[in-house]
């Protein structure tokens, strides 16, 4: 429902960048619908928040999703991976601008955005922001392939990153 929608937006307002909102409680008694399992997937995959009733608990955000759904990845559709991943590349990109706009294309300004880049993602790591897969941590590093291009003054960086994001299911 939207007054769901508004009352998880409110608490994503106060709370910290990766604090997923899967799981916290919410008070929704006169809001709530006891869903299926089925119509509460329905609904998700719509971009809808659903919230739950949990023994011991009370009512919980179902899983902490936003509203959109150009693509079945997860990156953007919840709502904590997604603010991660926003806040690294606007951060990033801010970095960049601020020590090299207006500086003269060289050899030693591409190498040095590349060591910005992989600098930050180094202390996103650190803060636990990325984190390797860990069940294959080679294979699956919490960044690799760090690639800039400068081109007519355009400068163009891309990276894989590996953002851990939430646990929403437990079987």
């Amino acid at each position: 429902s939207r007054m769901l929608a508004a009352l998880g937006m409110g608490m994503d307002a106060g709370s910290g960048l990766d604090q997923p909102l899967t799981n916290n409680q919410i008070a929704v008694k006169g809001l709530y619908k006891n869903w299926s399992l089925e119509d509460r997937e329905v609904l998700q995959r719509g971009g809808a928040m659903v919230a739950k009733f949990t023994r011991n608990i009370g009512y919980v955000i179902a899983f902490g999703l936003t509203t959109y759904t150009g693509d079945s990845g997860r990156l953007y559709r919840v709502r904590s991976e997604g603010s991660v991943a926003i806040h690294i590349f606007r951060n990033i990109n801010f970095e960049i601008e601020k020590k090299y706009k207006g500086k003269w294309v060289t050899t030693d300004v591409h190498e040095g955005i590349r060591d910005l880049i992989m600098g930050m993602l180094r202390q996103y790591e650190i803060e636990g922001r990325i984190t390797s897969n860990p069940a294959d941590p080679r294979t699956y590093p919490a960044f690799k392939s760090i690639n800039v291009t400068i081109n007519a003054g355009l400068v163009q960086w891309s990276a894989q990153i590996y953002i851990g994001g939430e646990i929403d299911w437990i079987q």
